[in-house]
């Protein structure tokens, strides 16, 4: 039945027009698409009647080769086991009409069975995900670079949340409070045991805590005795890291060790 709304196909033409790449109806056993929804030129480059000239062959036609696998498996799978109502996807790379590749988040449920209840056909959705696929892989590189400056030697780095909650620290951190790592995690940083065991300096630890918090950067040394009892000079400061909005997000804790340029002064 028609819906009262949809006078003359008008409401599922502005559907169509307004929904992110294109819907379709797959049939299983003939492996062709019989039915569209929205435009699949706008987003592969292939007119309607291009794909459906395709026929049988048009997974492999518009699958990238390294991908065919894994849609073939999830195919077979859902075919054989997807439920009424369930949504099943996968991330995979499609060729375009101008021989490019680009990323598509392909969605299907079931819309019909045969008579041995496996299904017959299913309603799928094409979406471009290529803009969010390159900007993960460029967030995954940005993370790599600052992962390996996190780890540099001599040099104390942790991330804390606005309430001073440890939430990582790089490998420099234990050797510093000589505990292991998961001791210090998801706990106040002034309550980690070296700091615990310097009340002046955790005191000093929290006020510039807040003094990030507000936007500030703030700094100051403490003297470190280490296991051979040594002495040394660390100049920690707590700095705040902002969002597009100049939110205070999170602070980052630094520190590195300044003895020889305190006893040069």
């Amino acid at each position: 039945m028609t819906h009262p709304l949809d006078k003359g196909g008008g409401l599922a033409q502005m559907i169509a027009t307004s929904m992110p790449g294109f819907a379709y109806v797959f049939d299983h056993t003939t492996k062709r698409i019989i039915y569209f929804m929205g435009d699949p030129e706008i987003t592969l480059g292939y007119r309607r009647d291009e794909i459906e000239s395709m026929g049988p062959d048009l997974i492999e036609h518009l699958v990238v080769a390294d991908d065919l696998p894994l849609l073939t498996k999830d195919m077979q799978e859902f075919r054989a086991s997807a439920n009424d109502g369930e949504v099943r996807g996968l991330e995979m790379r499609v060729r375009k009409a101008d021989g490019g590749t680009l990323w598509v988040w392909a969605a299907r449920t079931v819309f019909e069975r045969d008579a041995d209840g496996n299904v017959a056909s299913s309603v799928g959705t094409v979406t471009d995900i290529s803009l969010q696929k390159k900007t993960e892989a460029h967030l995954a590189a940005k993370e790599k670079l600052l992962r390996a400056s996190f780890n540099q030697r001599h040099q104390y780095w942790g991330l804390l949340d606005t309430q001073g909650t440890v939430l990582e620290v790089n490998d420099v951190v234990p050797a510093f409070e000589d505990v292991p790592k998961s001791d210090l995690l998801n706990r106040p940083i002034w309550t980690t045991p070296w700091w615990s065991r310097q009340p002046t300096y955790a005191d000093r630890l929290q006020e510039a805590i807040e003094r990030a918090v507000g936007g500030q950067l703030d700094s100051f040394e403490v003297v470190q005795r280490w296991k051979d009892e040594k002495l040394s000079i660390q100049e920690f400061s707590v700095r705040p890291l902002e969002n597009d909005d100049s939110k205070v997000m999170h602070l980052l804790i630094e520190g590195h060790d300044v003895t020889q340029l305190r006893r040069a002064e």
